[in-house]
């Protein structure tokens, strides 16, 4: 059997071509064939010289020196052959049925699909890109598969990838082959001061987790991330004993090594309190207030003196004083003890009453309470009284004007004497005694 497109010799057996690869679907006896047309051939081979004589329905087109069926066929034979997609032998009788062998049945060609020019095109055109592109078929099958093939790997991918950054970690607790030697600057025992820098290290670069309580870390844990300070705010006492433990996780989470070691913290020394505000000048009344170390107990004295453990302790904020003053403190922390913190608070406060007002205050009050008949300060029985200002007295807080009343006599004696104080920020009247020292409020 020859192959209808090249002319082929191939076994009755085969479905593809070995040579040019395609489908033998019509399989006729090109011998039988030649017999056929072999009055033809000379008129075929002149069809330049005289094309008039070329009757091409009955004829067979010669492409590369070559007679081809498949594109022209005959009124006879070769239309019988695939009209009826049969295979003949040398003396045109059907020997086999290719319609067997592919398992389809074409549909009948109509007669007027065969006389119609564009019928040859047609058929023409689908050999090339059905039975005659067989090969070419397979091979754009072949590179489909390979790559739907590849496109179902990197979707794989995705999915593992995705699914190893978005899930939450859940680490596993066994340990994998290549495990992790995780090394610290710390040796256990050792005595360290603060501020204390650790430096962690893991051999195999894994991510590292940690305690410092002793407790066993995991990875929601504090992740190390080259900077572990240990400052004032982490640490109480003046001696504390630390564990610091580490554990070490591979991209996968799975626990590749762990380390601990257990060390002290030793205060030398405690830092001197923070006084706020600082030292100036004031116009305003302000409070005052004293910071140290977290347990430190601190003692502060407002007289400029030192201040010692018998000292004043400071519980909350202090009120200004008028005046120029000295706060100085220290902070305690077990047997430590820190330097003196002082600050220079100078507070003067302008005068909301002036003297004279605070005089109209004390002579009014004289005359309310029946001291005096009106601001002359005579009285009924011919006695007298006199305001005289002494000086001004201050409290912590406070300032006032100091005013004499003198109680005269008749003949100009002194009968008795009151001391009043008026504040000059809110005119208040209060009347005070005098200790041989100083001025007090009564």
């Amino acid at each position: 059997m020859r192959c209808p497109k090249c002319g082929s010799e191939v076994n009755n057996d085969m479905v593809f071509c070995p040579v040019c690869d395609n489908p033998l679907k019509v399989t006729a006896d090109y011998d039988y064939i030649q017999a056929q047309i072999g009055g033809k051939v000379d008129q075929l081979l002149n069809a330049d010289k005289n094309p008039d004589s070329v009757n091409l329905d009955d004829g067979v087109d010669i492409k590369d020196g070559k007679m081809d069926v498949e594109s022209t066929v005959s009124n006879t034979v070769t239309r019988d052959i695939f009209q009826r997609d049969s295979v003949f032998d040398e003396h045109g009788n059907t020997i086999d049925q290719p319609a067997d062998l592919y398992g389809v049945n074409p549909e009948p060609y109509e007669d007027e699909d065969y006389d119609n020019d564009e019928y040859y095109d047609d058929y023409d055109d689908e050999e090339q890109g059905t039975a005659g592109g067989g090969g070419n078929g397979r091979k754009t099958g072949l590179i489909i598969g390979i790559l739907a093939a590849v496109v179902v790997i990197v979707a794989l991918a995705l999915c593992f990838v995705l699914g190893v950054f978005n899930k939450k970690e859940e680490p596993i607790e066994t340990q994998t082959d290549a495990a992790d030697v995780i090394t610290s600057n710390l040796e256990e025992g050792g005595e360290y001061s603060l501020p204390l820098k650790i430096i962690l290290q893991s051999e195999l670069g894994n991510r590292m987790y940690y305690t410092l309580d002793g407790s066993d870390p995991s990875v929601s844990s504090d992740m190390y991330t080259g900077s572990l300070v240990l400052n004032e705010s982490t640490i109480t006492g003046d001696k504390q004993t630390i564990e610091l433990k580490v554990v070490s996780y591979t991209n996968n989470s799975m626990k590749s090594g762990d380390y601990s070691v257990k060390f002290t913290i030793v205060r030398s020394e405690i830092e001197m309190p923070y006084i706020s505000p600082s030292s100036g000048n004031y116009d305003t009344i302000s409070e005052i207030t004293i910071s140290a170390r977290k347990g430190a107990t601190i003692y502060y004295t407002y007289d400029g003196t030192t201040p010692t453990r018998d000292s004043e302790v400071y519980t909350g904020p202090i009120k200004m004083k008028r005046g120029n003053y000295i706060l100085s403190a220290i902070a305690v922390l077990g047997d430590m003890e820190s330097g003196v913190a002082s600050s220079v608070f100078n507070v003067e406060l302008k005068p909301v009453f002036n003297y004279n007002q605070a005089e109209s205050i004390v002579i009014r009050h004289l005359i309310d309470k029946g001291l005096v008949m009106d601001e002359s300060g005579v009285l009924e029985d011919g006695t007298s009284r006199h305001l005289f200002s002494v000086t001004s007295f201050m409290t912590d807080t406070e300032n006032y004007y100091v005013i004499e009343v003198d109680h005269f006599d008749t003949d100009g004696t002194v009968i008795d004497t009151i001391l009043y104080g008026v504040n000059d920020q809110n005119g208040e009247l209060v009347e005070l005694g005098n200790d041989g020292d100083s001025f007090y409020i009564k």
